[in-house]
């Protein structure tokens, strides 16, 4: 191994399931779509008109009334996740927390919260401006929230790699942590982004799926009869800890995170690239020092666009033409539908609970697998299987590709 060994000890999770990693554990295995008609706004008059929301959480009931005016519901259902997956790591130091530090990855940040900031300035001018909107709407806000609402004293940094943020956030933490840098660190990605502005800028690209009447079977990875991914929110953080803090404290290893790549195809803002996706992959896997016979399973970026996921499938072919067996594919957002910036961060959280249960996720919807998709048709059922070790793929606009490799804990 190149450094300490690192593993996954927590989940938190704001989603559109409810609060905490046991909604998300179960609605991903047993095949729960969260997606719905959009209720939070109106949005008759949108093309598009589903989503996956979170529902309604008072934010009055986890941060004190001095406190609301100062955060934005990003930054928020941040600093609830980080303190979900505390809890769900059984933390019980809390004097210990302060030396870890915070990574979030988020494609938008606090931005798509900025709409009424500029409505309410077109109504009643320069007065709009308030002492708060800087600290609320700076794309860091969330991190620093995270770090001062929990005493965390390390780094607090943001990543901005459009929907691989949370993968390229996990992976920077997973090389604080293996290079002897930090012993623990919270980290993954969310996004709070499904809004009337945001929703007709989505629009405009024609990428969104338009089965208003059937929001539940509207998001198809690999399907032949996909019509674009449909727009989700969540945060999603895990906590990280090397072997040796993980072993002091008591903690339990959901999985170990064995390797990371992250690359640029450095050549169109939105097109994928297929040698990056699988230059990415390769990559990863050679950080793990695992070959590709040795995954069994891939969470797939899988956006039910038709271009990303042809392109993902002819790049797994490619890595997984070696003759081995082709590993289980997963197209979690066929049930999440797509929350960008927290997508990375649930493939991963996905991954782990896949690791240690030995089941591989569904992938629901999937009518008629795409023939442009050269992969094996995912199941849309939860599957039994001896599971070594997974990789969780992000591509982004942008060019940005980011992997993370997962170990089943206690493998050498």
């Amino acid at each position: 191994m190149n450094g300490r060994r690192v593993y996954v000890s927590g989940v938190g999770a704001v989603s559109p399931y409810g609060l905490g990693a046991l909604p998300l554990r179960e609605a991903l295995f047993t095949g729960r779509s969260a997606i719905g008609p959009i209720r939070g706004f109106d949005a008759s008059r949108f093309a598009t008109r589903i989503g996956g929301e979170v529902p309604p959480l008072p934010l009055e009931e986890h941060f004190d009334e001095r406190e609301l005016g100062w955060i934005s519901k990003l930054a928020a259902h941040g600093v609830i996740a980080a303190r979900l997956a505390l809890e769900d790591a059984g933390w019980s130091d809390p004097d210990g927390i302060e030396r870890a530090g915070v990574i979030f990855g988020t494609g938008f940040g606090s931005l798509a919260e900025s709409g009424p900031h500029f409505v309410r300035w077109a109504e009643i001018g320069d007065a709009a401006a308030r002492t708060m909107t800087i600290p609320v709407l700076m794309l860091n806000a969330p991190a620093a929230q995270m770090a001062m609402q929990l005493g965390l004293k390390g780094p607090a940094l943001t990543v901005a790699t459009a929907c691989s943020s949370g993968s390229d956030a996990v992976g920077q933490a997973f090389r604080e942590i293996r290079s002897g840098a930090r012993e623990v660190m919270l980290a993954g990605g969310g996004e709070h982004a499904l809004t009337e502005l945001m929703l007709l800028s989505w629009s405009r690209l024609r990428v969104l799926s338009r089965r208003n009447d059937d929001p539940e079977g509207a998001s198809r990875p690999f399907d032949a009869d996909r019509d674009g991914l449909v727009l989700s929110d969540a945060v999603v953080l895990l906590l990280l800890e090397s072997e040796d803090h993980l072993a002091r404290r008591g903690g339990r290893a959901l999985a170990e995170v064995a390797g990371y790549a992250s690359n640029c195809d450095a050549s169109h803002l939105t097109a994928p690239d297929e040698a990056s996706e699988r230059g990415a992959m390769l990559a990863a896997l050679a950080d793990a020092r695992l070959a590709p016979s040795d995954i069994d399973l891939v969470c797939a970026h899988g956006t039910s666009t038709r271009r990303n996921d042809a392109t993902e499938g002819r790049a797994l072919r490619a890595v997984f033409a070696n003759g081995a067996p082709f590993p289980h594919v997963a197209g979690l957002k066929s049930m999440t539908g797509h929350p960008m910036g927290a997508s990375g961060a649930i493939g991963i959280a996905a991954a782990a609970y896949a690791l240690e249960a030995g089941v591989v996720p569904p992938t629901i919807n999937l009518a008629r697998l795409d023939p442009e998709c050269p992969i094996p048709a995912p199941s849309p059922r939860a599957v039994a299987s001896d599971l070594r070790a997974a990789m969780v793929n992000a591509f982004a606009f942008g060019g940005h590709n980011a992997v993370i490799a997962l170990r089943r804990a206690g493998r050498s």
